[in-house]
């Protein structure tokens, strides 16, 4: 067997392996790809609208509440794992009753006793700050 016997065996050897693992490795990646892309396009929309929340709670300024649509929190509720769902109702779950008692009992204007500016305000929702961030952390892009 000569050395060129050898070269051509080894490189029939190797693209016999390779092209096969590159495809799967390729298949692998575009899935994985494909699966970021949707997680992202699921979730903009509610990250946007939950940093707006924060902004408002951390600004202490009246809210106003964007709909959230219940058929896109079950879309991505379907993308998670177990732990990362129960995580995620839990926290979704303490974010809407902060809303409910925001809707009835907002912030009073703290204005000083002349009217000419406002007076330092402590947010009574500390506990709704915490739980949006956390959700923006669970809901991160990917």
């Amino acid at each position: 067997m000569s050395y060129s016997d050898v070269v051509a065996t080894i490189a029939l050897m190797v693209s016999v392996v390779a092209v096969p693992a590159s495809g799967v490795i390729s298949y692998r990646y575009a899935i994985k790809g494909e699966k970021r892309k949707e997680w992202n396009a699921l979730c903009e929309p509610l990250i946007e609208s939950i940093e707006e929340l924060h902004h408002y709670w951390s600004q202490e300024r009246e809210i106003h509440v964007n709909h959230i649509s219940m058929d896109r929190i079950e879309k991505i509720r379907r993308r998670m794992n177990n732990s990362e769902r129960k995580k995620f109702d839990s926290l979704w779950s303490n974010l809407e009753q902060s809303i409910q008692n925001i809707k009835l009992s907002p912030a009073p204007l703290m204005w000083s006793a002349d009217g000419s500016h406002k007076e330092p305000w402590i947010s009574p929702y500390p506990p709704a700050e915490i739980v949006s961030a956390k959700l923006l952390k669970i809901l991160q892009l990917r």
